[in-house]
């Protein structure tokens, strides 16, 4: 008996090869697909955590070099001076004499910074949705008014205040990393 022979298909090794070889090229440029969408996320998210701090840094500086610091609230409520190491909360008065303060609130279980000009009604000046305010100092220097006292005053300095916060994202699919910021911005007004 004479045995044909049809060479016009593919042995079943050569089709598990080449499926071997498919399966192996799907899951990795599946694999690299999904990595870059998550670091994608995460530039994503960085990016608008930093932009919402950004944002509420440039917010407190600019009030900061236009106002003048509340020594008289500060000396009341620490009897005394400013303390010399960080205070939770920023005091100052615009050029029209309106009280403002900057500070960190918690809402929820997020950190938020939140500005008020009556110390009753907050607003905001981070994404309770995007940014997790981890924390908010200010360093204030001098620790007595400048512009009071010549005596009692240190002689010719400007005051000065330093912000330093640190930042989380919010959003989902970002890393857990924290950023910190910090400024120095001198008052604009100078009283001697």
């Amino acid at each position: 008996m004479r045995t044909i022979y049809n060479k016009k298909g593919f042995t079943i090794l050569e089709l598990t090869v080449a499926m071997a070889i498919f399966v192996t090229a799907s899951v990795a440029l599946g694999s690299i697909f999904v990595y870059t969408n998550r670091n994608q996320r995460s530039a994503g998210a960085n990016v608008r955590r930093d932009s919402d701090a950004r944002f509420a840094f440039e917010a407190m500086a600019r009030e900061a070099r236009r106002g003048n610091i509340d020594y008289a609230g500060y000396a009341t409520e620490y009897a005394g001076p400013i303390p010399l190491g960080a205070i939770s909360d920023l005091r100052l008065f615009t050029p029209q004499g309106k009280l403002i303060i900057f500070k960190k609130n918690v809402v929820g279980s997020v950190g938020v910074i939140q500005v008020s000009s009556d110390g009753v009604a907050w607003t905001d000046l981070t994404s309770r949705e995007k940014t997790d305010v981890i924390s908010l100092k200010f360093y204030v220097y001098p620790s007595t008014d400048p512009n009071g006292d010549p005596v009692s005053s240190p002689p010719n300095v400007q005051p000065r205040v330093v912000i330093a916060a640190s930042f989380r994202s919010q959003e989902s699919g970002s890393s857990a990393a924290s950023v910190t910021f910090s400024t120095t911005i001198s008052s604009r007004i100078y009283g001697r």
